[in-house]
């Protein structure tokens, strides 16, 4: 891939340099995007399941992230790890590379490409008293399901790691 590079005639009102080797991936607070820790800081949440799932965080990327997280080990026994691929031709990518077969192989729970839990249809909608966790971009209160349910977002790798 070639790098991104700016119109020869593109100006800059403010340049910043970041170090991204110094953050840490975040998790949000229940059914808020308006809140966010750095994953791991705060009290352990006993998690019910976790999504990979969406048109956002389930491309070939974030499935090999999961994949790497989850290799050689297993789903907790009391947790429900959902995976769907955000469409057909990117879990075909992830079954050629052997990542969707880790996932698997972990415990994880197959569910149709593209729109599912995230929108509160389907299998694996969140219930009351469930607490969660998914790397779905939008956590309103009763969107991935019942409005007695909790949904914490993260990335894909911290999703499949808590779900370990």
């Amino acid at each position: 891939r070639e790098p991104l590079r700016r119109d020869e005639d593109a100006d800059y009102a403010r340049r910043f340099r970041l170090d991204l080797s110094r953050l840490a991936p975040l998790v949000t607070g229940g059914n808020t995007l308006k809140s966010a820790a750095p994953a791991g800081a705060g009290e352990r949440i006993r998690i019910h399941k976790a999504w990979l799932v969406s048109c956002v965080n389930a491309r070939a990327g974030d499935i090999r992230a999961a994949a790497r997280e989850l290799c050689g080990k297993k789903v907790a026994p009391w947790v429900k790890l959902y995976i769907a691929a955000s469409s057909s031709e990117v879990q075909a990518e992830a079954e050629r590379a052997g990542d969707w077969q880790v996932l698997v192989d972990a415990g994880a729970i197959v569910l149709p490409p593209g729109c599912g839990a995230c929108a509160g249809l389907g299998a694996g909608t969140i219930e009351a008293g469930e607490v969660g966790i998914a790397s779905t971009n939008r956590n309103f209160k009763g969107r991935m399901g019942s409005r007695d349910g909790v949904v914490h977002l993260a990335s894909p790798a911290v999703v499949a790691a808590s779900a370990a």
